[in-house]
């Protein structure tokens, strides 16, 4: 009776007050938990044993509840008040999760017996704090202006940095500037290098930043593609100029000096600060807080990078607000089309942006090589923090960036004593490199109580109180003031306005030469057009559409098809015949003798099979058939062919490529369910997998598992955690969620490293987990060894490898079936109709979260099988197995060359990943073997980067200096690792722009047309 009370009491209230309840009620109990060990974690039985030590995964548990369930009922709360206490709860959530992690630490400590002492050095982590500010501000300035002109996140950003650092440190090297560089130290500062560094990292980069625009993104923005293909074709720039950069310059570390007075140890300034000591926990005599004097001395280049960055920074908002180009950014941000219709020229402001979206990032970049030694993989590192910077402050808003930075910056500093305090009394001395993490924790903590970042909670907040403002008809204090305070700024913006007309005078004739060369080449279009239309003497698919536009006639597809006379694929078909028999044949006199008559009779002549039968090619099931088949069989033959010491090291190759295909699969058919069939961008593919390797490899070395009972755990673990994340990600965009996933991937790559409990089977000092059991090893090392080494012709046992590459193709096959199931049933159906239009979808009944929260478990689920299989593969789990380079791109890559919506496209493009890797390690082996069939390969492109770098590039920033620092007096050879990552580029922007579909589209669902009776009555 009493229970039904509560229930029908519990039913009445609403759904505001139960969460505010439940989420007290979890904090009271994590609450006991830390302090006294009564909470219901303390109720699993595997954690009551101990409780005097604190079992560590006792005390994790109940801190993340703790943490949680506060940051819940902060959200609760700020998002159910209105007017100005919920607008500054809001904007004030930064300091509340500060506030609350502190309380967590303090009852933590408590519950421990032990205290940990916090100290900070106002004037040090401010100034470091705004050291990593300006860092992060450099790239997400010009990421901010990119994404507020042409809506898009660009992953070259980040370069457009590396490559300001390299600019500076080849004019360093060369003959002009290197004679000062040395020179003795004088104590006087040599301006010149810095300032002419800064002016060409800015010019250089801004000229780079413009010329890809021109070259690949404008072509993307003429053919309509959307700011997420867009944004992916940005990620294989961004791995083609990181690759040209190690190509160049190599991988070694190096710093911009442009003075060598510029690294005394007198260049800095003396700052008078306080060192403010926090003791948390068992304190006894010793108060909480203490407060000390100290002097801080802030060296120079760390003052020129943040006086630089915020600088320009300024400098961008004041051009932004007070200029014309200002005023045409912001016209073609808010409206292109309507813009274009006023007058203004969208591809020039395009360009514009471009340039000073990289000049930016150049700029900084320049200063930034002044604090830190760099490399080319420097600039990923800065890349995904500065993501967060921008959606913690609201992408587009070049203000929010700035307030996010700070921030951000300030978390980044401050985490560095807290963590360090924290390591002695938890027993983890390593945990301060978990200090590169916080910012992803602040991130996701800040985007749940504000899913749209700073930005946006700051902007309503203003037009709020301008609303309030005019209906209460309170005169502004502004307008009290003797001085008008607007005037201010428009001095300061004069300057920018006097530059703007200089530039627009000095760009006049410039500007009329390329209009005029315009309207010739568009005259001369219209005077050609008609001859080549006589001459065609047929309908093309051109002159139809135009036809339809204008008279209001409609085209069917079949009528297209018609009119073109080739069904789609033709051209990739007569480019796969040939080399597939040539592969098997060993001659290419037979290949075009076979394939000729095969090209004609079967796919070019007009009564040929593919045209009668194929009539939609590659968008049809048999041409799709058609054309996987052709592919896997190249692809194999080439795999084949690949030279190798002998047979068994063939087929141990063989083995482990098939093992790669089967994984790389198995994760891109998890980001195409995510992805190509629900339409979220999801770039944590990796996150998922970890998760699967994690604890198949932690099971196992670490309690004694087999593996198939680590597998059974890791699969409704991954499936939980892919749920569970749907919550708190439900309300973001999809670009907000493809940082937030690549963000929780970067938090287990890095915790890896740092955290004990995810260490084992090495020695506790080393880092990652091996010696972990394999699938069927017992069997294999007893009974299928001998029996494949025997079948094969080996003459010993078979090496393991074959047995985990059945094993991988088998799942491989298992997880393709169950998904094509799935995906044919209505639940398949429902997920595309979310991809093309999530209202609708709702409208029409469906719950559109419970979908998409089921296909990224499931998703997860599939990606945490790869994952497993992944560690089975390499035998060790290290955080090097879940950089992006190595994983996450690599995944999109296939997912991009296969096809959208199409799990044999998975295949292929994960075939053709795997296939690249294979031959560039081949490439590897012959490099140092004369006698090599390859060798001709690596000894061109040697030859090749020679005469580029050695010839070909200017003097100035290929001086022999130069070129002896980055290959320390070595021949200039080309990494073929580089190689390969900038072809893997090259296919994702070349994929994009020739077939955007893929190699294997998507095959839409295409009803049969209903047969019509003519006639009446009934028929017999």
């Amino acid at each position: 009776m009493e229970a039904r009370l509560f229930l029908e009491k519990m039913a009445a209230t609403t759904s505001y007050q139960r969460r505010l309840s439940i989420s007290l009620l979890l904090l009271f109990d994590a609450w006991l938990g830390l302090r006294h060990g009564w909470g219901l974690v303390a109720l699993l039985p595997e954690m009551t044993g101990e409780y005097a030590k604190l079992n560590d995964l006792y005390w994790m548990a109940q801190g993340i509840e703790f943490i949680a369930a506060g940051l819940v009922i902060i959200h609760t709360i700020g998002k159910n008040l209105e007017g100005r206490l919920g607008t500054f709860l809001r904007l004030s959530s930064p300091l509340l999760i500060i506030a609350l992690l502190g309380w967590c630490i303090e009852v933590l400590m408590l519950g421990m017996g032990k205290q940990a002492s916090v100290s900070f050095n106002l004037a040090s982590h401010g100034f470091t704090g705004l050291v990593w500010a300006a860092t992060y501000l450099a790239i997400a300035a010009g990421l901010t202006l990119t994404y507020r002109v042409q809506r898009y996140g660009n992953f070259a950003q980040s370069e457009y940095l590396v490559f300001g650092s390299y600019i500076a440190l080849s004019m360093m090297w060369s003959e002009r500037f290197w004679p000062g560089v040395d020179a003795a130290k004088d104590g006087v500062l040599d301006w010149e290098l810095l300032l002419w560094a800064c002016f060409a990292g800015f010019v250089l980069t801004g000229l780079l930043g413009a010329i890809i625009d021109l070259a690949i993104m404008r072509r993307f923005r003429r053919t309509g593609a959307s700011p997420r293909v867009m944004m992916i074709a940005s990620l294989g720039v961004a791995m083609m100029l990181r690759a040209s950069l190690y190509l160049r310059y190599g991988s070694s570390t190096e710093l911009f000096v442009p003075d060598r007075d510029w690294r005394l140890t007198t260049s800095k300034w003396e700052v008078d600060t306080f060192v403010h000591t926090f003791t948390f926990g068992v304190r006894e005599a010793i108060p909480f807080h203490e407060e000390a004097e100290r002097v801080f001395g802030l060296a120079w280049y760390k003052a020129a990078l943040i006086i630089g960055v915020f600088g320009s920074v300024i400098a961008l908002l004041m051009m932004m607000n007070g200029t014309r180009l200002g005023r045409k950014m912001r016209a073609v941000a808010d409206n292109p089309d309507l813009a274009s219709a006023s007058g203004i020229n969208v591809e020039k402001v395009h360009f514009t942006s471009s340039f000073l979206s990289a000049g930016l990032s150049g700029f900084g970049g320049v200063l930034f090589a002044m604090t830190t030694r760099m490399n080319p993989e420097v600039g990923l590192t800065i890349l995904l923090p500065a993501f967060a910077v921008i959606v913690m402050g609201t992408i587009g808003s070049v203000r929010g960036a700035v307030f996010a930075a700070l921030i951000v910056g300030m978390v980044r500093s401050l985490s560095q004593p807290v963590l360090v305090a924290l390591g002695k009394p938890l027993e983890r001395p390593t945990i301060s490199g978990m200090d590169e993490v916080m910012p992803y924790v602040f991130l996701l903590a800040v985007l749940m109580l504000m899913p749209k970042g700073l930005g946006d909670a700051a902007q309503k907040w203003r037009i709020e109180r301008l609303r309030k403002r005019i209906e209460s008809n309170v005169v502004p204090r502004s307008a009290r003031l003797p001085f008008d305070p607007h005037r201010g700024k428009e001095i300061l913006k004069r300057p920018i306005r006097v530059i703007e007309d200089l530039f627009d005078q000095a760009m006049r004739p410039v500007n009329w030469t390329t209009d005029k060369i315009a309207v010739g080449v568009a005259v001369a279009k219209k005077k050609v057009e008609p001859s080549l239309k006589r001459l065609d003497g047929l309908r093309t698919d051109v002159v139809e559409t135009a036809r339809s536009r204008f008279h209001g006639e409609t085209i069917t597809g079949l009528e297209k098809l018609e009119s073109t006379g080739r069904p789609p694929g033709t051209f990739l078909l007569c480019c796969l015949i040939p080399p597939t028999l040539f592969v098997f044949l060993g001659s290419w006199l037979w290949a075009l003798s076979l394939s000729l008559p095969i090209l004609w009779f079967g796919i070019i002549s007009p009564t040929s099979w593919w045209r009668s039968k194929v009539t939609r090619g590659r968008e049809a099931h048999v041409g799709s058939w058609l054309t996987f088949i052709l592919l896997v069989v190249l692809m194999t033959a080439l795999a084949w062919a690949i030279p190798s010491v002998d047979e068994r090291t063939k087929w141990m190759g063989m083995a482990r490529t098939l093992t790669l295909l089967s994984i790389f699969g198995i994760l891109a058919l998890s980001l195409n369910l995510h992805t190509g069939y629900t339409g979220m961008t999801n770039f944590g593919v990796i996150f998922f997998a970890s998760i699967g390797a994690i604890t198949v490899g932690l099971m196992s070395a670490g309690y004694g598992w087999y593996w198939w009972q680590g597998l059974l755990l890791t699969i409704p673990i991954a499936l939980l955690i892919g749920w569970c994340l749907a919550y708190p990600t439900a309300d973001l965009r999809m670009d907000y969620f493809a940082i937030v996933t690549i963000s929780l991937g970067e938090i287990v790559r890095i915790a890896l490293a740092s955290e004990p409990l995810l260490r084992a089977g090495t020695n506790t000092s080393a880092i990652g987990i091996s010696r972990y059991e394999l699938p069927f090893e017992p069997w294999w090392d007893e009974t299928g060894a001998a029996w494949f080494g025997e079948l094969l012709g080996f003459g010993e046992p078979a090496p393991y490898q074959m047995m985990i590459g059945l094993f991988a193709l088998t799942c491989l096959i298992l997880v393709w079936g169950l998904i094509s199931l799935m995906l044919r049933s209505p639940w398949g159906r429902i997920l595309r109709a979310i991809r093309e239009d999530e209202e609708v979808t709702q409208h029409h009944g469906h719950d559109v979260f419970k979908l998409k929260a089921g296909s990224l478990a499931i998703g997860a689920a599939i990606a945490a099988l790869g994952g497993a299989l992944w560690a089975w593969l390499n035998a060790g789990i290290f955080p090097s197995f879940m950089k992006p380079v190595n994983s996450t791109f690599l995944i999109w890559a296939a997912f991009i060359v296969g096809g959208r919506a199409s799990n044999k496209g998975m295949v292929v493009g994960a075939f053709l990943i795997v296939l690249m890797n294979m031959l560039f390690t081949a490439f590897s082996t012959a490099q140092n073997d004369v006698d090599h069939s390859l060798y001709f390969i690596v000894e061109w492109l040697n030859s090749s980067l020679e005469w580029i770098i050695a010839d070909l590039i200017p003097d100035l920033f290929a001086s022999d200096r130069a070129i002896d620092e980055a290959f320390l007096g070595k021949p200039i050879t080309a990494i073929l690792a580089y190689v390969k990552l900038l072809l893997v580029g090259l296919i994702i922007v070349i994929t994009l722009l020739v077939a955007p579909k893929g190699l294997l589209p998507e095959i839409p669902y295409r009803p049969k047309p209903e047969v019509v009776e003519i006639g009446g009555g009934e028929s017999e």
